[in-house]
């Protein structure tokens, strides 16, 4: 049973790497690992499967919700720091760093 999941789990991580956008991957690939813990649960295989095995796929999916986060709003932080950047001179927003930090 487990070479089975754990082959269904490299496949999704494959077609999770074939975004071209990780945040997209990364929502997939939670979702999929999610839904399986969810219906392995459900089924109540626990006892099967392994209590620990479930358990890291809990972590994983909450790894993958952080990588998530991480890989969507980097894309945000940085549209934004180039409009700062274009927007004021290279004083001005030294100035505001400063501030910010302090």
């Amino acid at each position: 049973m487990h070479s089975i999941l754990e082959m269904l789990l490299k496949n999704l991580d494959k077609k999770a790497k074939q975004y071209k956008d990780s945040s997209l991957g990364c929502v997939f690939l939670m979702n999929n690992v999610h839904h399986i813990v969810q219906q392995i649960q459900r089924w109540e295989l626990q006892g099967v499967i392994g209590e620990v095995w479930v358990q890291q796929k809990n972590v994983s999916v909450q790894q993958l919700a952080s990588a998530y986060r991480r890989a969507a709003w980097s894309k945000v932080v940085h549209f934004r720091f180039l409009n700062v950047v274009t927007a004021y001179s290279d004083v001005t927003l030294s100035a505001g760093i400063q501030h910010f930090i302090t």
